[in-house]
């Protein structure tokens, strides 16, 4: 569904560690399954172009979408589970300048799936 936003490569060159890209896809999820373009946290940042991302090989990325996709439909319809999944996004994005690249990376995808389903 994402895998364009990800590209696999060896050594990383978008700043994020495995862990932290695998949140953003969580993020990105989240926001396209609960029909928003925000997430549900602060964002400072005001603007990012979207570039491809890296994606470790090691990690199946289909296997792990799949994972991602039906984890974020859970947290949209158990807000138990939501706040969880929230929290687990934070704990791996914990700087902040991280979480809010993240933000503006999982608006500006969000938006550009929208205008592609228009």
């Amino acid at each position: 569904m994402f895998e364009e936003f990800f590209i696999p490569a060896q050594e990383a060159s978008d700043g994020f560690l495995q862990e932290e890209r695998e949140a953003l896809l969580d993020m990105i999820h989240y926001c396209f399954f609960s029909g928003n373009t925000a997430p549900p946290f602060d964002c400072t940042v005001s603007f990012v172009e979207v570039a491809p991302l890296n994606w470790d090989p090691a990690v199946p990325y289909g296997q792990y979408e799949r994972r991602s996709a039906y984890l974020a439909l859970k947290a949209k319809r158990d807000l138990l589970w939501r706040d969880a999944f929230i929290a687990s996004i934070h704990r791996r994005l914990n700087l902040p300048e991280k979480f809010d690249r993240a933000g503006v990376l999982c608006q500006a995808v969000v938006r550009e799936l929208n205008a592609l389903e228009v």
